[in-house]
């Protein structure tokens, strides 16, 4: 014979399952401390966020780069995709004719895009892949390209 249910209320089955904020090991949370030097371990996440913190860039310079991360992938989408995404879009017709349509669509951003772009490569091409690999790709380069890159980017910002 099966164990009668203990009945509970809805709010009481959502506690039971609700997910409890996981603050990691001390060893992470020693990790993020030490990541950002003495500064927020909140901004420990991304390279950019983490430059912030220790004081390398500035504000503007931190809000440029991720408005030319989310510029970059409204216009080519996330860097690092399912291969269904690519495999599907081969399949309707072409990548660049599924590009072409939706860069049809946003013609501004396309423009706040470029002139950003133009910035970066105006600065030179170490420092245009520099920013592109730490706001883009997350990765680590060299700081002195990284600023002359955020510069160039802060100012086409305005």
């Amino acid at each position: 014979m099966a164990r009668p249910r203990k009945f509970k209320t809805n709010a009481e089955r959502q506690a039971a399952y609700r997910e409890r904020v996981d603050r990691g090991t001390p060893e992470l949370a020693l990790h993020r401390v030490t990541a950002v030097m003495g500064g927020d371990p909140v901004l420990s996440t991304a390279p950019l966020d983490r430059l912030l913190a220790r004081g390398v860039i500035t504000v503007e310079e931190n809000q440029a780069g991720w408005a030319y991360a989310v510029l970059f992938s409204k216009i080519y989408g996330r860097v690092f995709g399912p291969c269904s995404q690519y495999s599907d879009l081969v399949a309707a017709g072409s990548l660049v004719s599924a590009y072409a349509d939706n860069l049809e669509r946003d013609k501004g951003l396309l423009g706040a895009y470029y002139s950003m772009d133009s910035a970066l490569k105006a600065a030179g091409q170490a420092a245009r892949r520099a920013v592109r690999v730490v706001v883009i790709e997350h990765g680590e380069a060299r700081i002195e390209d990284v600023k002359v890159g955020l510069k160039g980017l802060t100012c086409a910002r305005g």
